[in-house]
């Protein structure tokens, strides 16, 4: 599966459509040991569960994304996450790489275009308990005209 990316006009992000999202980094996650709580950079995802943030497969030297469209990204780069199930949207933070290994929506990986952390769950009215979730996104350069932003 690829990632069905496409650009917003006037160099404003790019957008994913329609992908499948998974959630990551909170107590249970470390405490099985498949995340160590902390994101891309240092942010303290686990210790933080109200922050709504995101993974995203940036192209990096993890195997598994070395062929991904999407580009590094800074950190803290804003998402905006819209849930096909709720109707909901929120921002979120760029925080950390993934879906990596055996999760993301790169080759071998599941069919996984992104990981929320469990504040973006929340804010989309979403549970753990489903575990996957139809979600379009859309990513905002830190420079983009925010009154662009309102009509795409």
């Amino acid at each position: 599966m690829t990632l069905n990316l496409s650009n917003i006009p006037n160099g404003q992000g790019f957008r994913c459509d329609k992908t499948t999202a998974s959630y990551f980094g909170d107590a249970a996650d470390v405490a099985a040991g498949t995340d160590n709580g902390i994101g891309w950079l240092g942010f303290p995802v686990a210790h933080n569960p109200d922050v709504p943030g995101c993974a995203l497969p940036m192209r990096s030297r993890i195997t598994s994304l070395l062929h991904s469209p999407i580009p590094m990204l800074p950190h803290l780069t804003p998402v905006h996450v819209l849930s096909h199930d709720t109707g909901l949207s929120v921002w979120c933070f760029l925080v950390d790489l993934g879906p990596s290994s055996g999760l993301g929506a790169i080759e071998g990986t599941q069919g996984r275009g992104i990981d929320l952390t469990e504040g973006a769950l929340t804010a989309l009215g979403l549970t753990k308990a489903k575990g996957l979730y139809a979600v379009s996104y859309r990513v905002i350069p830190v420079n983009a005209n925010p009154l662009a932003l309102l009509t795409t």
